[in-house]
């Protein structure tokens, strides 16, 4: 199992502000990280900013156009991020694409649903609290578990109550893919058996 952990904020910059100068240089190290890792059982990567939201901040432009290709072409499991204070699942309900899970509700749950609509069908789950005293919205959290053939993500509310699990097989055409980047591809040859 391989988790990669990546700064978003360095790849994407601030909300209405471009990323650093540095950010193309991140950028490379997220592609020959996957590229590295490609061959793992279970890929999963984590970021703060999501890809795809249905709550207030949203969809990541910047991470749809750029990190979207990646994590399909090194065949990620699944990818965490934060960012909007929600529970949610996103992504195709057959296995061999990515999933997508917020998690980002540590201390409170958004009621929003502004950007539901850009989830289209592939949102499963999205769980919009419960109220506690003083009218604050409970959070959650999320576990991770992981077989041989099996990952196995499950949301729980603040009292660690199961909200929703969402169950993956092992991607079996799983493979060491090789960069099409020339910056990054050790091979030399560029070709890759993982092709988006």
């Amino acid at each position: 199992v391989a988790f990669v952990l990546i700064d978003t904020v360095m790849l994407c910059g601030m909300p209405r502000r471009p990323p650093p100068i540095s950010a193309e240089r991140h950028w490379l190290w997220v592609e020959e990280t996957l590229a590295n890792n490609a061959d793992a059982a279970f890929l999963i990567v984590g970021g703060h900013y999501p890809v795809y939201s249905p709550a207030s901040h949203g969809p990541t432009p910047c991470l749809q156009k750029k990190l979207l290709p990646l994590l399909a072409k090194y065949r990620v499991d699944v990818y965490f991020s934060g960012h909007d204070h929600a529970l949610f699942h996103v992504g195709q309900k057959d296995d061999g694409h990515v999933q997508f899970h917020g998690v980002g509700a540590g201390f409170t749950t958004t009621a929003s649903r502004k950007h539901v609509h850009s989830c289209g069908r592939q949102l499963h789950f999205h769980h919009r609290g419960g109220r506690r005293p003083l009218h604050i919205v409970s959070g959650g959290f999320a576990g991770v578990h992981i077989n041989a053939s099996m990952i196995i993500v499950t949301h729980y509310d603040s009292v660690g109550q199961v909200l929703y699990t969402d169950e993956r097989a092992r991607q079996i055409s799983r493979c060491k893919v090789q960069s099409l980047s020339p910056a990054v591809d050790s091979h030399g040859d560029g070709a890759g058996c993982c092709e988006a």
